[in-house]
């Protein structure tokens, strides 16, 4: 498969990429963690060069993106395969737009991104995995089931990594570099401190809990931004549809309960509650009744088995349920939501 490059990208948006090179592209522009690591870059040097873009009509350039778009290149035009679909689909997504857009932008007059900020590093979690791995500068960090970090093999004057999953980080101090973890719609900055975060990218959420130290928590969105500052027993909760966070105190160590094999559950909705044994034990779970959903359930759950703790759940609740090749499927009311 073709490198991504600068100069692959100028190519594609000219319509000179053959038909290997586009799908290479639409590929590579659909993977989450290019489209926050490209956007959390463009953000930071866009932010950190105002005077530069000054001159800019961002309305204009946008309008000529757009129409790029929508052109396209030769070898797509002709073509009815899955592969312009394909492209056609990854073109209208935030990145895309965002990636055209700085190729417009006259080389004088782009903000430079440095090396130091590139990812070369990968850990993953699968079904029912915990993975513990140590970063560059000591910091340690736990990965929960169907999790991915992205980090440097090296920091520079910050230590950046990028979450898309769970993890509880143990941060090494030190002022001189602050640590940030890049969570899809938010941005985690610390010092030295100890945290968990859970990001997965179909919840409706994101949850930030502080279990020691001090985080600031920065969303995204440069035009309704906001920042919250958390202490430790404090959880922020991100909503992805209000962009909103919302503040609540806690029991930091349940959060982080996980990390030691166990599931701690306290009057949660058992749409939280499925999600997470879904990960879990590497399995889907389909709910019958939707009502069900809204339901609130407390519970423990220590490295017991699937069968354990359906069985379990079917002690509490007096919930209905079948398992069948990987699948749970739960039948009747659980409680009136």
């Amino acid at each position: 498969m073709p490198e991504i490059t600068n100069s692959l990208l100028e190519k594609f948006i000219e319509g000179r990429c053959t038909e290997a090179e586009v799908e290479a592209i639409n590929r590579w522009l659909e993977t989450p963690a290019n489209e926050r690591i490209v956007r959390a870059l463009m953000r930071k040097h866009w932010d950190s060069a105002s005077d530069t873009n000054a001159g800019i009509d961002v309305e204009a350039l946008l309008g000529r993106t757009r129409e790029r778009i929508t052109e396209f290149s030769p070898v797509q035009r002709k073509q009815n395969s899955s592969v312009w679909q394909l492209g056609v689909a990854a073109s209208v997504s935030l990145i895309a737009m965002c990636v055209i857009a700085w190729l417009l932008i006259p080389l004088e007059m782009r903000p430079t991104i440095t090396s130091t900020s590139s990812v070369q590093e990968e850990v993953t979690s699968s079904n029912g995995q915990i993975v513990l791995t140590v970063l560059p500068d000591g910091t340690k960090v736990w990965l929960n089931a169907q999790s991915r970090l992205l980090y440097p093999g090296s920091f520079g004057k910050t230590r950046e990594v990028f979450l898309e999953g769970e993890a509880y980080f143990d941060v090494v101090e030190d002022p001189s570099r602050p640590f940030l973890v890049h969570a899809d719609d938010i941005t985690i900055r610390v010092l030295g401190t100890a945290f968990n975060i859970k990001s997965y990218p179909d919840d409706r959420t994101i949850s930030t809990t502080l279990v020691r130290g001090k985080v600031v928590i920065e969303t995204v969105d440069n035009r309704n931004g906001k920042t919250i500052e958390l202490e430790p027993n404090q959880q922020a909760v991100f909503n992805h549809e209000s962009n909103d966070i919302e503040l609540h105190e806690v029991d930091a160590n349940r959060y982080a309960s996980w990390t030691n094999g166990s599931l701690v559950f306290e009057d949660d909705q058992v749409y939280d509650v499925l999600k997470t044994l879904e990960r879990w034990y590497g399995v889907q779970i389909r709910v019958q009744e939707k009502s069900n959903l809204d339901c609130r359930l407390t519970a423990r759950i220590d490295k017991e088995t699937l069968s354990e703790t359906m069985a379990l759940l079917h002690a509490l609740t007096g919930m209905r349920y079948t398992v069948n090749d990987g699948e749970v499927i739960i039948q009747g009311k659980i409680c009136e939501p």
